[in-house]
């Protein structure tokens, strides 16, 4: 009884709080903010009087390091945006994001910015930012080849034979060999301080030899390749490629650290030490460490602290031994335990961050070092240089062409290894940044070689695509992959898949329009993987849970396509989703693309993002859904789809699809079109000609006086609205002009916009004077402008 007793009189105490009035809570307020003042006036002027000691030098140290830290976080934002900035400028020409951080790297350096802008450059990166700058790269560095180590796919290097083997060591040693051997005509004019030959011949060699596998599996990935024979005989190469290029940099850092042959043995002893170390030991520790995760599913911060700690110690380590930091924090992720949850969420943390913040900085700074004024006019210098992109390309392209022709391969397939084998990207900097440390290459010949970095980096995709070009990509991948001649009949619509609502809804409009291809109808349900915001990550780990788990959530749709006597096909692809949807529709080849707009985060333009970009580039029919407030698309009998109509190239296909829904579901069509004499003709004889071919129930509406007010008064009526992009599509493919986007933003019911393939890109008169009939290019618009 007394513990209710006390519960009562707890509620009856909580009662009143609360429920003081706003000016008594106001005069509080005050009364104390005064009092607080007053208190502070009175310590201010007691301590007026007062005497701090002298400071001691140590403060004044700290106070100048305090004022290049806004210096260097402003030099780390313009390093970002100018990286990200050139990165997409890139990828609008299809080339490799990581051609254009390189480049934003050089641009911001002496070559560039310090060339035409002096200030700015000794501004942004004075002498006392460098060294801060500096200790981030290669922290940076540290972490990224800490993932490389992560994402090391053991599975491509074990069990693929001694063919792919093969190859890869070819790829190595020739130009390896190659680039020893130029040291003889370039040591005499572009040697090092130190004076010694053979660290600079064993440097370029290396420089010459490795491929930037990352990148290359990043080309695959997004051109569809990876699970082709191609793919898989490159991948297997340049993951063999990526593990003994590093070990020879490793022999080659030893060599030019040691002061002599015992140095060096003591330095290689030591190693392997090391190596066992990390195998035995730690490896074990860290397979613990994933299944603690595992279990409790979460990734701790102690967890976190280990992981850091064990990258930092190893890197210490190597560092000490005599080699580069960088190969500790590269072992270190190798013997991390492959493909669990632990290795997945880590680098999914960690990935971005090193890749959008700290590499940049590292680009930077190889572009501050990167002197092109070092050669100048001297046309001699010039010519090393062209020798030394001979060297590299025909070493590396030339080799990995004929070892891959030699095991059997086809030419045009063994030139294409070897153009991916020559992409050298992020890795050829990483090793040119240690040689110029070490002083084995002077400055004037690492500019040279960063160029030939950026060049074989540059030249893969367009070479990729003259060997290669789409249609052959199409039919390797096509042939490969088992395609039948039947399968190839069927009536294919492929549909790129967002969420799962929205696939719904799509597979569900999508079905109704098979209409009389039931039995030969096939669904493709694709869902994008975005890969990795980094171009310098292979992406793997991420990349197969991702695929496992859209798969699983395609799941439902492809047992609702099933049920309804239609078969389907789940894709989950990584890459972008643009190019994504444009490549699978090429390989594919599907009689409709059906995907749906959805809201920007940053504008309403319906021809923005992805959906602009299909229906720009997709060599399919083309149909949008664009349903803003998700009312979805209800049909059955009494139902009414209006078709705004002018016999334009596009508005046929969108009544043909028109027709199909109210074949499927019983409502019937109104065609609306502009109110002429010739144009209420047209539209009524092809109501009556729609009536004839397909029994659907077609009604011509002409329209006079305000064009978009009626259209929106038949909109609200409608159950959809099926329209056509205009034909001036043709030539501004950036626009559906200012009335089509009116109505299809502002309709109350859902409109279905239809883009037609293969419209000419030229007119003849007869073709012009339609145009002046089209019902959405003439009249004026809200605005009072023409469309």
């Amino acid at each position: 009884m007394r513990v209710d007793g006390s519960e009562g009189s707890n509620e009856r105490a909580g009662e009143g709080f609360g429920t003081t009035s706003r000016t008594k809570v106001a005069l509080l307020y005050g009364g104390l903010l005064a009092v607080a003042v007053v208190l502070l006036q009175v310590v201010l002027v007691a301590g007026r009087h007062l005497h701090a000691p002298k400071a001691a030098k140590g403060a004044t140290a700290a106070t100048a390091t305090d004022a290049v830290f806004w210096r260097l976080l402003l030099a780390a934002l313009v390093v970002i945006v100018v990286s990200r900035a050139m990165g997409s400028l890139f990828r609008r020409f299809n080339q490799p994001q990581v051609v254009g951080e390189i480049a934003a790297g050089l641009l911001l350096g002496p070559s560039a910015l310090g060339a035409v802008w002096p200030g700015a450059t000794s501004y942004l990166f004075s002498p006392n930012v460098l060294p801060f700058l500096n200790v981030l790269a290669e922290v940076g560095l540290i972490f990224f080849m800490f993932l490389i180590g992560l994402e090391l796919d053991t599975r491509l290097i074990r069990g693929r034979g001694h063919a792919a083997a093969l190859v890869s060591h070819v790829s190595i040693l020739f130009p390896f060999l190659l680039g020893v051997g130029s040291a003889l005509i370039l040591f005499s004019e572009l040697g090092s301080a130190s004076g010694k030959f053979t660290p600079f011949a064993l440097f370029l060699g290396a420089s010459m030899s490795v491929t930037a596998f990352p990148v290359l599996a990043r080309i695959l990935a997004e051109r569809g390749l990876s699970k082709t024979r191609l793919g898989a005989v490159t991948l297997t190469c340049a993951a063999v490629d990526d593990v003994t290029a590093w070990c020879i940099l490793a022999i080659v850092v030893t060599v030019a650290r040691a002061s002599g042959m015992s140095a060096a043995l003591r330095t290689i002893g030591l190693s392997i030490l090391f190596i066992a170390l990390m195998i035995v030991v730690v490896r074990p520790l860290m397979a613990r460490l994933a299944t603690h995760h595992e279990e409790h599913g979460q990734l701790s911060g102690t967890a976190l602290a280990i992981v850091f700690g064990g990258v930092l110690l190893s890197a210490i380590a190597t560092d000490r031994i005599g080699i580069h930091a960088i190969f500790g924090a590269f072992l270190f992720g190798a013997v991390m335990p492959q493909r669990s949850e632990f290795i997945r969420d880590l680098v999914g943390m960690l990935g971005d961050f090193v890749a959008v913040f700290l590499l940049p900085l590292f680009f930077a700074y190889t572009g501050l070092r990167t002197q092109v004024g070092l050669i100048g006019g001297d046309p001699t210098l010039w010519l090393f240089c062209a020798v030394i992109l001979l060297v590299a390309v025909v070493g590396k392209w030339g080799g990995s062409t004929a070892a891959a022709k030699a095991v059997g391969l086809r030419w045009r397939e063994s030139l294409a290894v070897g153009i991916l084998m020559n992409t050298r990207g992020l890795t050829e900097l990483i090793i040119l940044n240690i040689g110029l440390d070490l002083g084995v290459i002077p400055p004037a010949l690492f500019a040279m070689l960063v160029i030939m970095a950026l060049v074989t980096t540059l030249m893969t995709t367009p070479l990729l695509g003259l060997v290669y070009p789409r249609h052959e990509q199409e039919r390797m991948v096509a042939e490969e992959s088992g395609e039948e001649d039947e399968e190839q009949r069927r009536w294919r619509v492929l549909i790129p898949i967002a969420s799962a609502a929205e696939g719904h809804e799509l597979v569900h409009l999508a079905l109704r329009l098979a209409r009389d291809h039931e039995e030969g109808t096939e669904l493709v349900l694709l869902r994008t993987i975005r890969l990795p915001g980094s171009e310098y990550r292979t992406g793997y780990l991420g990349t197969e849970a991702s695929v496992v788990k859209a798969m699983e959530g395609l799941r439902p749709l492809v047992q609702m396509v099933e049920g309804a006597g239609a078969s389907a096909v789940a894709l989950a692809v990584p890459g972008s989703p643009a190019e994504t949807i444009v490549r699978v529709a090429e390989e594919r080849r599907p009689n409709l693309v059906l995907l749906s707009w959805r809201r920007t985060p940053f504008g309403r333009r319906l021809l923005g993002g992805t959906v602009g970009d299909v229906l720009r580039r997709a060599d399919s029919d083309v149909a949008v859904l664009i349903d803003p407030a998700h009312q979805g698309v209800r049909l059955d009998r009494g139902s009414q789809i209006a078709v705004p109509f002018g016999s334009g190239f596009h508005e046929e296909a969108a009544l043909d699809l028109a027709l199909r829904l109210a074949g499927a579901s019983g409502a019937k069509v109104k065609l609306v079109g502009r109110a002429q004499d010739e144009g209420a003709y047209d539209l009524s004889e092809r109501a009556a000609r729609s009536y004839e071919s397909t029994g659907v129930w077609t009604v011509a509406a002409p329209v006079a006086g305000d064009v978009t007010g009626r259209l929106v008064e038949e909109a609200k009526e409608a159950s959809l609205v099926v329209m056509g992009v205009s034909d001036k599509w043709v030539r501004d493919q950036h626009s559906l002009g200012e009335l089509r986007e009116w109505v299809a933003t502002r309709a109350s019911a859902p409109v279905l916009l239809v883009r037609r393939s293969g419209q000419p890109g030229q007119r003849g008169p007869s073709r012009w004077l339609r145009r002046q009939r089209e019902w959405l290019d003439e009249g004026p618009s809200p605005s009072g402008s023409e469309a």
